[in-house]
């Protein structure tokens, strides 16, 4: 059998496949944090959400806890001191939301006040929208590269069908 042959034969399931595959390709695009696409395809965004969860409860994130390689990650670049120091707890001191509308609290904007420890010495240090910069560090171009090729990967899909 050939490919040509295969093409013609099975051109109704591989059309479908395609089709499947670029509605796919819009929905990961679409997809919100916590969604089944971050399971999927941004693991990494899911633990650190996990792991932010934790924290806002009032517990600290310590090396083997879920979420905190990558919260860690994120935090390093604020931390001043050598470079090759081991954080050894993240803790959240405070969560001070940016803005405010009667009862109801955005996290947009929201100050974290969080204790990082390394070593035996405490670093506190005010991080604006923690949950903003997990978001870019860990979904945002990745999403956008997963998105793009398996939409277009179903796009080309249904091109070659068209002349086959």
């Amino acid at each position: 059998m050939t490919i040509r042959s295969f093409f013609v034969r099975y051109k109704l399931p591989i059309s479908f496949f395609g089709v499947v595959l670029i509605i796919l390709g819009w929905v990961v695009d679409k997809s919100e944090p916590g969604s089944w696409a971050d399971q999927l395809f941004f693991r990494s965004h899911a633990h650190a959400v996990r792991g932010l969860a934790e924290m806002r409860t009032g517990k600290a994130l310590t090396p083997g806890a879920e979420g905190f390689d990558e919260i860690a990650a994120v935090v390093r670049p604020y931390i001043k001191g050598p470079h090759d120091f081991m954080i050894a707890k993240i803790e959240v001191l405070e969560v001070t939301s940016g803005l405010t509308f009667g009862e109801h609290r955005a996290e947009a904007g929201a100050v974290w006040r969080i204790r990082v420890t390394v070593g035996s010495t405490f670093v506190d240090g005010g991080i604006t929208n923690l949950d903003d910069m997990l978001q870019r560090e860990y979904r945002g171009q990745a999403k956008d590269r997963w998105s793009a090729a398996i939409f277009w990967l179903g796009v080309m899909i249904q091109f070659v069908l068209a002349f086959v």
